[in-house]
């Protein structure tokens, strides 16, 4: 009984920690004048992300590497199939140009990079390097099309989040600060009750991973793209997506390996394609309008309930 107490209080603990995150993030971006698009991609995707990143660390240093990896491809297969998903069917998403040609293809080059990295149930250190390399790239690239935009620009696609940007930079580092201990604490008490959970009912780890922890730490990432889509916010919507896709297959598996090395042996060929798809899938639908339609979104909810049914 008291690991599912635990497992509730630490899945409110992740999604307060990573909102108290963001909204010191937005404010850091708001001073220093960068675009929505960048927002999105970035600092609003790596600070939902966080979640995925600490519990992952925590698992890899457990020796939980099926809890670390399954986190990661569960995760990615959620914010697409869930998440982007979902957000679609409460309204159609607008696409920016940029995503078309760069973002989405990069995650499908990335995606094909994490199927190569993890198939061989192994990240090495090495491996680990080349994808923390690779997000580093990814980070100066943006940040360098987006440091001209116009103060007014980012107010006026971010309207839901006007009254938390203004402020002092300190006061958006304290909040980033509590953000990022709030998370730290919630994660270290989520992975516990997960395990105990999934083993109470003789559940494999893998399993576990790949659904309830992955959609668990997946919640600031539903919460922040469901509001965007319903505020009209495609960029932060498409972006948040697209970013903690990227970051969670660059960075958090990056900076795992870094740290200590992971072994997964419990996570199939199977799942990994399933990710790389729903990433492929992406881009045709999007080529047509520069839209996702709700059909599509429909499709892709589909496509991760079918998912979910299956590894039952």
């Amino acid at each position: 009984m008291i690991e599912w107490v635990v497992f509730v209080i630490s899945l409110a603990g992740l999604y307060y920690g990573a909102e108290w995150l963001i909204r010191g993030a937005l404010r850091i971006a708001y001073q220093l004048h960068v675009s929505p698009m960048f927002v999105g991609l970035t600092i609003v995707a790596f600070g939902t992300s966080l979640p995925e990143l600490i519990v992952s660390i925590l698992a890899s240093f457990s020796n939980q590497g099926n809890l670390a990896v399954g986190n990661v491809v569960g995760s990615n297969i959620c914010n697409i199939g869930l998440i982007l998903g979902l957000s679609a069917v409460i309204r159609p998403l607008r696409i920016q140009l940029s995503s078309v040609q760069k973002d989405v293809p990069l995650l499908i080059a990335t995606s094909l990079a994490g199927l190569w990295v993890i198939s061989d149930k192994r990240i090495s250190l090495w491996e680990g390097l080349f994808l923390f390399a690779g997000l580093v790239a990814f980070v100066f690239f943006n940040y360098r099309q987006s440091r001209n935009a116009k103060e007014e620009v980012l107010l006026s696609e971010l309207p839901e989040r006007q009254e938390t940007v203004s402020g002092k930079m300190g006061i958006a580092v304290l909040w980033v600060l509590a953000g990022g201990i709030f998370l730290s604490v919630s994660a270290k008490g989520f992975i516990w009750s997960a395990l105990a959970i999934s083993r109470s009912l003789g559940l494999p780890d893998t399993f576990i991973a790949l659904t309830l922890v992955s959609v668990g730490t997946s919640l600031p990432e539903l919460a922040t793209s469901v509001v965007a889509a319903f505020k009209g916010n495609s960029d932060i919507a498409v972006g948040n997506v697209v970013g903690s896709n990227l970051f969670n297959l660059l960075g958090i598996l990056g900076i795992t390996a870094i740290l200590h090395p992971i072994v997964s042996e419990g996570i199939h060929l199977s799942d990994l394609l399933v990710m790389c798809g729903l990433s492929a899938l992406v881009l045709p639908f999007i080529r047509s309008r520069f839209r996702l339609e709700r059909w599509e979104g429909g499709i892709l909810l589909l496509i991760y309930g079918i998912y979910v049914i299956l590894l039952v």
